[in-house]
């Protein structure tokens, strides 16, 4: 389970329970961002910047490692670290983004050039079925992620190898 913090502009996972029933690997603490600094700056954890005070459309892949998310007008990937997240080590994921940018659009392309308009859900989509997670490593396989683009009401695909992105 991962947090969007809305005011702060900070993903981080809750807090754990006192006592898990099963053995979890549990972290509270901060994944990427930095609290109340908006911006759009991909690099490791507190480097990066978030442009929404709410990411949303939070999808982990299957190794727990690749967590993607929409973020005002793009879509990032979170790279976690998992032999960090049992430790007090706030700003252990990579941030990057895979297609968009800050500024808003409609548009079809390749990564930075694609434009978005308040992307929301994420799901994805592999070897024509559609899945609620993905092992990112796993490259004989297309690897789809479909995005509701809410305020261009479209849903919108991208291509995880390739990083174009296409109306559907």
């Amino acid at each position: 389970i991962v947090d969007a913090e809305a005011a702060q502009r900070l993903v981080k996972p809750p807090t754990p329970p006192p006592t898990p029933p099963v053995e979890h690997h549990h972290y509270a603490g901060l994944l990427a961002g930095r609290a109340y600094v908006s911006g759009h700056a991909d690099g490791p954890g507190k480097s990066a910047t978030f442009n929404s005070p709410s990411p949303s459309g939070l999808l982990i892949d299957e190794g727990h490692d690749v967590l993607y998310l929409t973020d005002r007008n793009s879509v990032r990937k979170l790279t976690l670290r998992p032999d960090e997240l049992t430790k007090e080590t706030d700003g252990s994921a990579e941030v990057e983004t895979l297609a968009g940018s800050s500024n808003a659009g409609c548009k079809d392309g390749f990564g930075c050039l694609a434009r978005f308009r308040q992307p929301s859900g994420l799901v994805l989509k592999k070897d024509g079925g559609l899945v609620l997670s993905t092992d990112h490593r796993d490259h004989n396989h297309s690897q789809v992620l479909l995005i509701c683009d809410g305020w261009n009401h479209r849903i919108r695909e991208l291509n995880l190898l390739t990083t174009k992105v296409r109306t559907v």
